[in-house]
């Protein structure tokens, strides 16, 4: 039998967690394009953010900058 200062533990780390910002190393590979590309659109979108050495890319504001880059299908 499991104590139930265990579980709660156990719930409080099966949570999923968003992350608001992401590394542009990370996220290259998260949004399957380069470095380079991922940086340039960051900063079209206004989500790109340097503190000292350290660069950040705000995912929330990326995620609905990209929704609005969509194109329709030629076909339906």
């Amino acid at each position: 039998m499991q104590s139930a200062a265990k579980i709660v533990r156990e719930n409080d780390f099966s949570k999923e967690v968003k992350k608001r910002f992401i590394r542009p190393k990370d996220g290259a590979e998260f949004y399957s394009m380069s470095r380079p590309k991922l940086i340039k659109v960051a900063m079209e979108a206004g989500a790109y953010y340097k503190i000292g050495e350290v660069v950040l890319i705000n995912m929330e504001i990326l995620d609905r900058y990209l929704e609005t880059c969509r194109v329709e299908p030629l076909f339906r």
